[in-house]
């Protein structure tokens, strides 16, 4: 049997990119990983106090709360991709994209200054406005976010790229399956016939004789004989 040209052309089409499942499964993974590096300790440093000095850390999610937060949006703008059609599948690459870049300053932000992220912790102990953090460092988590973060908005960027090829796709695929597969896909003479054998003016008989004719030829293909041969 024949395979349907629109078919074809819709399967070579749709591999040219990474699908959206594809897409959807790495974002997903990518925020997973963003999450667990936002759980370690990110920044260490010291403050002094009135009753001395007092060492200080703090971990991703709760010196860099912008990091979590455009995960989780990535995170919900994947599951947006999986369902939408082109214009919702666009706004969720966009979301990723937005996402992404958040994700990627909040870790670069940790990086070239950590005190930053110690400020919090600093103004409880010390019980002032501006305390002076000491010593402030950073760990190597905040490089994998930064990573991810880049990784995320790549995605988005993609997401938006395929929006159109995968929604022009989708269109082929329900063209090719709505057909009457007999005549013009499996390449059978009898649906010409068939469908000729029916008055002009019902459609929908025309169509219930084709796709009868398709289910009979796919019993021959059973029992065994070629459904192309016409033994009236």
């Amino acid at each position: 049997m024949r395979s349907d040209p629109a078919s074809t052309t819709a399967r070579r089409r749709t591999g040219s990119g990474p699908g959206r499942g594809q897409l959807v499964l790495m974002i997903l993974l990518v925020v997973g990983a963003t999450f667990l590096l936002a759980l370690p300790t990110w920044a260490i440093g010291s403050v002094e106090t009135a009753t001395g000095e007092a060492d200080l850390s703090a971990t991703g999610m709760s010196g860099a709360p912008a990091v979590w937060a455009g995960a989780l949006v990535a995170g919900a703008a994947a599951l947006l991709a999986a369902l939408s059609g082109r214009v919702g599948t666009i706004v969720a690459g966009l979301a990723t994209f937005v996402a992404g870049v958040v994700v990627a300053l909040g870790g670069l932000g940790a990086v070239r200054d950590p005190a930053a992220l110690l400020h919090a912790e600093a103004r409880l102990l010390t019980g002032t406005n501006a305390p002076t953090v000491d010593a402030a460092a950073t760990e190597v988590w905040p490089w994998g976010v930064l990573v991810t973060g880049f990784l995320l908005a790549g995605a988005g960027v993609l997401v938006m790229a395929g929006s159109a090829r995968w929604s022009a796709a989708g269109r082929r695929f329900e063209r090719a399956g709505g057909r009457a597969p007999a005549g013009t896909r499996d390449g059978a003479p009898g649906a010409a016939g068939a469908s000729s054998a029916v008055p002009t003016g019902s459609a929908s008989a025309a169509a219930d004789a084709a796709r009868d004719r398709y289910v009979d030829d796919w019993d021959a293909l059973g029992r065994g004989t070629d459904p192309s041969v016409d033994d009236r």
